[in-house]
């Protein structure tokens, strides 16, 4: 008799063992999910601080192109002190100190 009693509820078991996993499959990938979302979260923030800071560096350099576009003695002043470029005859001298 207990052994029918097995074999009539053998796929009730199987029904249960296979909810068991299938449940235990989505706990896993849930807590997956989940490391998932807050790797892409930290990733996000990485990405907003880095446009940001492009962005600034972006409107200095649209402020530089529009002071060299406006003012012709801006444009010498860079030349001779960001890259050393002289007038005819001049002659530039470096001291060490």
């Amino acid at each position: 008799m207990a052994y029918s009693y097995y074999i009539s509820n053998r796929p009730l078991k199987i029904f249960q063992l296979g909810t068991v996993l299938v449940l235990a499959i989505g706990i896993f990938r849930k807590s997956e999910l989940v490391n998932n979302y807050f790797k892409l979260k930290k990733s996000s923030a990485v990405l907003e601080n880095t446009v940001t800071q492009i962005e600034a560096e972006n409107s200095a350099l649209h402020s530089e192109v529009e002071k060299l576009i406006k003012s012709p003695e801006y444009i010498r002043r860079t030349l001779r002190d960001k890259y050393h470029i002289t007038e005819e005859g001049e002659k530039i001298f470096f001291f060490a100190e």
